[in-house]
């Protein structure tokens, strides 16, 4: 709640929201109806696919979003904002603009920090355990929202990606002073956002 009260009047209209997310296909979630007495047979999975994606979003437009599926680290990251963040944003904004993320380990580790301070031009710091702050946890939800199959997930994700222009990402981003004044009414617990 300190953190909102701080960002009260922010200018938020340079800022890169980022985050990464994992998008799992057939996790066990299957809602069947049925007649009463009719047998179901559903396929089971024993290791449903998940895709990793990252991306950021601000009031001008969107990086390129990331697909992968290996285990995210310290130099995934790096090398993440070195190919789908740091031209873009400079492209947008200059050296003017400015980074989000949240706490981290793999955002927050020597390495990162090391790297950043020499490509990344300014940082915001973000509160701890605050997704529901974060504008690009809504596209997620979008995103996740659009598809059922994993036979093409990572075409799918990435064709719905590129649908979001700055007109659509506007709100989000422009939603940061209704999210922090929603943060200190509710006295620093989640919001519904």
């Amino acid at each position: 709640m300190e953190w909102c009260k701080r960002m009260r009047g922010q200018n938020w209209s340079k800022v890169f929201f980022t985050d990464e997310c994992s998008i799992w296909i057939n996790s066990g979630k299957i809602h069947v109806w049925t007649k009463k007495g009719q047998p179901i047979n559903l396929p089971t999975f024993k290791h449903p696919s998940k895709l990793h994606i990252w991306g950021g979003i601000s009031v001008m437009g969107k990086t390129n979003l990331k697909v992968f599926t290996e285990n995210f680290n310290q130099e995934r990251y790096k090398t993440v904002l070195n190919e789908c963040l740091i031209q873009e944003a400079n492209a947008l904004y200059g050296n003017q603009w400015v980074l989000q993320e949240d706490n981290s380990p793999i955002h927050t580790g020597n390495a990162a920090k090391a790297w950043k301070q020499e490509f990344v031009p300014h940082q915001i710091d973000w509160p701890s355990n605050s997704p529901d702050l974060n504008p690009i946890e809504n596209l997620w939800a979008v995103l996740k929202k659009r598809f059922t199959s994993s036979n093409e997930l990572k075409e799918a994700i990435l064709e719905i990606w590129n649908t979001f222009d700055p007109e659509f990402l506007k709100p989000f981003c422009l939603s940061m002073d209704k999210r922090i004044r929603l943060c200190i009414k509710g006295g620093g617990k989640k919001i519904n956002y």
